[in-house]
Parts: structure tokens; C-alpha cells; sequence
């Protein structure tokens, strides 16, 4: 079964604006090191919030998408509530694990730069360019909104339970090559039926999502 179009639209959106956040930080790390200065925790600091403007926003709409996919008619004041609580507490730790470990991958490259040991500007770039390019920034799309999404559906079905309702969760994926293997093993399946609780994202650049059956 293919993904929502609504949370694929987000999903596309996001890569392009973390592609752009992450590239912009690298450019500014060149300029520093081409001027034999080292990042400092302000500076550091200030990427961080670049990459929470981006961030933070997308992934409330795919929050909401997830919510609204669920058909449950609500006031939407409480599941702004719900969805404001979760960012508050995973924005932080979702901006401040990857900056952190932008900081790290920095912090070994640059040693025997500073030193003068023969290391180039060109090397440092090049081995930091990972954490700063294209894959980089679709595994924290596509990880990140599979995970909103979700907490939106979250949101949404306990809604229902509350209300009254049987709802079984059942696990979707995409049914093509890129699938997990563990992925796979739950596809059509519903959650008492699932080797763990876990649910999406299962892992880096998971794009599963639940559907349900609500009785």
C-alpha cells in the first residue's frame, strides 16, 4: 500500500529544508576553518535554532496529518495540546542529538588541522560532508516524519478508545524492495500480532505507518 500522499508531501518538503539548513551549516563551518577559527558553543548554538525553524513546524503539520487520517471528528484545541506537549520535549532532543553529533564528527577532523600535521581544509571538508549532505538529511526526513505522523495517530486513536470504541492497529508498509525485514514481518498485521510494541518509526528512514480497524 503506498504512503498518504499528505504525509509524503511533508516528507518532501522536509528534505528539501534540511538539505538547505544542513548545507548552510557546512558553508558557514568552511568559512570558519578558512579563517583557522573554531566553532564556538554560540555559533553552535545558532544552527541549532536554524535547524528547529525547519524542523519543528513540519513536523507539527505531519502530526496533524497523521491525526486527520484517522477520521475522528474533535475540538481541535486539545490535540494542538497534545501535539505542542510532544514537540516540546522531542524537538529539543531530536535538535540537540543532531547537533550533537554534527559537533563530534567536527571535533575529530579538525584535531590534526589545528596542529598543522598536513591536513588540508579540502580533507576536513570531505570527511565531514557526510553528516552534512543529502542522505543525511533524508534519513531525518523520512525517520522524523514517520515518527510525527504516528504520534498524531496516537493522539487520534486514543480519542476513540476514550470515546468508546474498538480500535485495532494494523501495520502498513510500502510493500517494495527498500522494506525492513522486520518491517515486512509485520505488514497487514495487527498490533497483538506484532513481535514487539514498537511502532513506527522501527528504524532510520522507516516509512511505515498504522492503519486501523475501529468497531
Amino acid at each position: 500500500m503506498p504512503t498518504p500522499k499528505d504525509r509524503d508531501a511533508i516528507e518532501r518538503s522536509l528534505v528539501r529544508k534540511v538539505s538547505a539548513a544542513l548545507a548552510g551549516i557546512l558553508r558557514g563551518l568552511r568559512l570558519l576553518l578558512e579563517d583557522s577559527t573554531p566553532p564556538t558553543d554560540t555559533w553552535w548554538d545558532e544552527q541549532s535554532e536554524a535547524l528547529s525553524v525547519v524542523l519543528v513546524p513540519e513536523l507539527e503539520k505531519a502530526a496533524h496529518a497523521g491525526y486527520d487520517a484517522v477520521g475522528f471528528p474533535s475540538d481541535d484545541t486539545p490535540i494542538r495540546d497534545a501535539i505542542d506537549d510532544w514537540l516540546l520535549v522531542h524537538g529539543p532532543e531530536l535538535i540537540k542529538g543532531l547537533t550533537d553529533v554534527s559537533r563530534e564528527a567536527l571535533a575529530d577532523a579538525i584535531g590534526d588541522f589545528f596542529e598543522g600535521e598536513g591536513v588540508t581544509l579540502q580533507d576536513v571538508v570531505d570527511r565531514i560532508e557526510p553528516y552534512f549532505g543529502a542522505d543525511r538529511a533524508m534519513r531525518i526526513a523520512v525517520t522524523e516524519t514517520t515518527r510525527a505522523y504516528d504520534l498524531g495517530d496516537q493522539v487520534a486513536t486514543q480519542e476513540l478508545r476514550d470515546a468508546g470504541f474498538i480500535v485495532k492497529d494494523i501495520w502498513n508498509t510500502n510493500m517494495d524492495s527498500l522494506v525492513d525485514p522486520d518491517c515486512l514481518e509485520r505488514e497487514g498485521k495487527e498490533s497483538k500480532d506484532w513481535p514487539t510494541p514498537d511502532r513506527p518509526p522501527l528504524h532510520p528512514n522507516c516509512r511505515c505507518w498504522v492503519t486501523h480497524s475501529i468497531l
